[in-house]
């Protein structure tokens, strides 16, 4: 509201944000007076800093190539012996099946498109191979994010917030043995994830619940996985905030592909995605869970 008369004829909005501003989804918010969601009389573009407005050229870029996580293979029920799984209690991580169904979808518009990609799934869709890879043009990693507050941590121990937040890769739970102990975890921290060689890869999209989310550092953005994929290198991010059902999901994601493939613009194909879900899912709990950050 205070901003409003400085706004009349602005429609792209470029926001830096800080504290919460970075767990909500303004686009979301409704105005009584208009009967209007911000989302549909603004798009408020999200930068990690506008120090990026000085080096934005344009949204187009060639897409030719992807890497894709999906659907790991989580191991069994056995806890981990690592002392990071312990104190994460990462048993019974429940599958993701949806996941791979999501993946097939992207698969056949990649290749419809001409689009090179390697796909990692199940038993492959490992921290190793997740290590390997290097300056993808898009990456997408489809698996359970996890963020823990520092009161779930036992005193003294992983109360860098890098060390709280990550990704759930393939054997994240099971119990490594005694000769294979210098073996990944499965458990990618925001941590191990900022040491990516990320350096020129376009997009990165975390298809997992509350991605988004990491400690709130008022004037130093989100430590957490938005902050670790930006210090990897990473020029844009695609995430979601919490986590919505399956079918939703996949709609955003197979809508954001199809038309990344056709208009080689990050952007316009994150709006064109996210009026996709609203025209079916009209309740901003759906379409608002994503959001797009980055240059």
């Amino acid at each position: 509201k205070p901003l409003e008369k400085h706004l009349q004829d602005v429609k792209t909005i470029f926001l830096s944000a800080d504290g919460i501003f970075h767990q909500l989804n303004l686009s979301t918010l409704y105005n009584p007076e208009s009967k209007k969601y911000v989302q549909e009389e603004k798009y408020i573009r999200i930068l990690p800093s506008t120090a990026l407005l000085a080096d934005r050229d344009t949204d187009d870029f060639q897409f030719k190539q992807a890497i894709l996580f999906a659907h790991p293979s989580y191991g069994n029920t056995s806890a981990s012996t690592t002392e990071l799984t312990r104190s994460l209690d990462f048993d019974n991580v429940s599958d993701l099946p949806g996941t791979e169904i999501e993946l097939n979808g992207i698969e056949t518009l990649l290749a419809s498109g001409s689009i090179k990609y390697t796909r990692f799934e199940g038993t492959k869709a490992t921290e190793e191979n997740l290590k390997s890879i290097r300056s993808p043009e898009v990456l997408h990693i489809a698996t359970h994010g996890f963020f823990l507050p520092q009161m779930q941590i036992e005193k003294d121990k992983f109360q860098n917030p890098l060390l709280r937040s990550g990704l759930l890769l393939a054997d994240c739970q099971t119990k490594p043995h005694l000769s294979d102990l210098k073996r990944e975890d499965g458990i990618l921290s925001a941590f191990e994830t900022s040491t990516l060689p990320l350096y020129g890869t376009k997009l990165v999209v975390l298809s997992a619940c509350e991605t988004g989310l990491g400690e709130v550092k008022n004037g130093e953005g989100v430590y957490g996985l938005q902050r670790s994929f930006f210090m990897a290198g990473a020029e844009s991010l695609l995430m979601s905030l919490w986590k919505v059902d399956d079918d939703a999901t996949q709609q955003f994601m197979i809508s954001f592909y199809s038309e990344l493939i056709k208009k080689n613009n990050i952007d316009k194909a994150f709006r064109f995605a996210q009026q996709s879900v609203k025209e079916k899912y009209p309740e901003p709990f759906y379409w608002g869970a994503f959001i797009l950050s980055g240059k």
